[in-house]
């Protein structure tokens, strides 16, 4: 019997790849290589554009210098000097305004019946008086509340002056007139007993300095005073109309640059009042706001330093923080460079001029880069499109500009696209942590784009996973 072959023969099963094995693992890898970077690169925070409004302006309190159309005058003699008219009230051209003696007997005159407790006020001087508050209150308007405030100047220095001029009379019919001799004003108007730096003043003299109250104190003037001649001692404000000027910061002088008019109050007293506005150019060049009003003259006649504050002074646009805030270098070629596309359609394009090497003539090529900017003479391009020295051409026309001015604009990191694309913004004003920018501008921002909030941490093209 033939024996058997008891060999074995192991067979090798093929290798079965499953692939879906392979995509997982490929997946998993995927994922933790983005894990990881997502986990060791910096991080990108966005802010959502929102609107917004700075209310600095209204809340800040402005130091105005107050300016009228003031006239000195002054003495023609020595003495003791005696006013008979209350200071900051309405002087006609027949008002006895004061007097000069060389004694001093008219003060001493005028001292005592100021001590004395009884009216020195005649039937007559009651009835003047009673016409007054009379013809006032027949004519009295509440839509003109602040003629209230002129007639009670006006009453209080009518009173003073009929005190004084009774008591004169008593002088002159005791002691007789040889001794001092009287005087009125040489001009109609509110008058005033002091003098400083900004009596006469010319505007176009204006600077930083007017607004040191230190260094512009105040001379007044007082009954009893012994002067000497040709020294000043009163000064008439001849029209209602007066202004004032206040010093402006660069982000103000903007904020302010459109207005003709503002609403301000009086710190003093609250009293409001509607000014016309502009803004004008100091001596020393800086800019300041000048505020023409033609009311409440005589209220604050005399008072050369005004607090007050602007209402309505809302700055509104959008919203965002100091940190987004980049600033990138751009090229700036005039608008006369820059013309409508071939298809006149509202695309801006400008030309290139280039020298042919073998014919040594010029030919022009038409662009049309990027434009960030544009402002009332220039374009702003983006330096990374050009070489940097091109030579544009003027179209229809033989004039050339050729690239290398640069200004630097303001702006932020625009990332709706999924990468960072500067754009320009036009700051208003600030608060403590965020600029109001401009909006509704061609080239800016609009509500809920998101930017950038650290403008330091990336740059320009970058991309950006939200």
């Amino acid at each position: 019997m033939a024996k058997k072959n008891k060999r074995v023969i192991n067979y090798e099963k093929p290798i079965h790849i499953d692939i879906s094995v392979i995509i997982f693992a490929i997946i998993t890898l995927y994922l933790f290589v983005n894990l990881y970077i997502y986990a060791t690169r910096d991080k990108i925070t966005y802010y959502e554009v929102v609107t917004g409004e700075s209310a600095q302006a209204t809340n800040k309190t402005y130091t105005g210098l107050a300016i009228r159309d003031e006239h000195v005058f002054f003495a023609d003699n020595s003495g003791y000097i005696d006013y008979f008219a209350r200071d900051n009230s309405r002087v006609s051209r027949n008002t006895v305004l004061y007097s000069l003696d060389e004694t001093g007997t008219v003060t001493k005159a005028l001292s005592e019946a100021a001590a004395n407790e009884e009216s020195d006020l005649s039937d007559d001087n009651l009835n003047s008086i009673k016409e007054m508050v009379s013809g006032f209150s027949s004519t009295f308007s509440e839509s003109n509340y602040e003629e209230v405030y002129n007639f009670k100047s006006t009453l209080e220095g009518t009173v003073l002056q009929l005190l004084n001029n009774n008591t004169l009379e008593k002088i002159k019919k005791d002691k007789g007139d040889s001794f001092f001799k009287i005087y009125k004003p040489e001009k109609a108007g509110i008058v005033t007993y002091y003098i400083d730096d900004f009596q006469e003043f010319d505007e176009s003299k204006i600077s930083e300095t007017c607004f040191e109250q230190k260094n512009h104190p105040k001379a007044i003037f007082s009954s009893g005073d012994l002067i000497e001649s040709g020294a000043p001692i009163y000064s008439i404000i001849s029209d209602e109309e007066w202004n004032m000027y206040i010093e402006l910061s660069d982000d103000e002088a903007k904020a302010f640059a459109e207005k003709t008019s503002l609403y301000i109050k009086f710190l003093k007293d609250d009293i409001t009042a509607n000014t016309n506005f502009e803004i004008i150019k100091g001596a020393d060049g800086n800019k300041y706001g000048k505020f023409t009003l033609y009311k409440y003259m005589i209220r604050y006649s005399s008072d050369r330093y005004i607090d007050f504050q602007i209402l309505g002074g809302q700055i509104s646009g959008l919203k965002i923080p100091k940190t987004s805030i980049v600033n990138k270098d751009f090229y700036v070629v005039p608008i006369e460079y820059g013309s409508y596309g071939l298809d006149k359609s509202n695309v801006i394009t400008f030309w290139t001029m280039k020298v042919d090497e073998d014919t040594n003539k010029p030919t022009l090529t038409p662009i049309t880069p990027t434009i960030f900017y544009k402002d009332d003479e220039y374009y702003y391009l983006n330096p990374d499109e050009f070489e940097g020295k091109e030579i544009l051409q003027k179209d229809d026309s033989d004039n050339t500009y050729q690239l290398g001015k640069k200004v630097s604009l303001s702006g932020v990191y625009n990332i709706n696209n999924g990468y960072t694309t500067f754009v320009q913004v036009k700051i208003l004003s600030e608060t403590n942590e965020y600029y109001i920018v401009e909006s509704q501008s061609r080239y800016g921002l609009e509500v809920y784009d998101h930017i950038v909030l650290d403008g330091s941490k990336t740059k320009e093209n970058e991309v950006v996973f939200q």
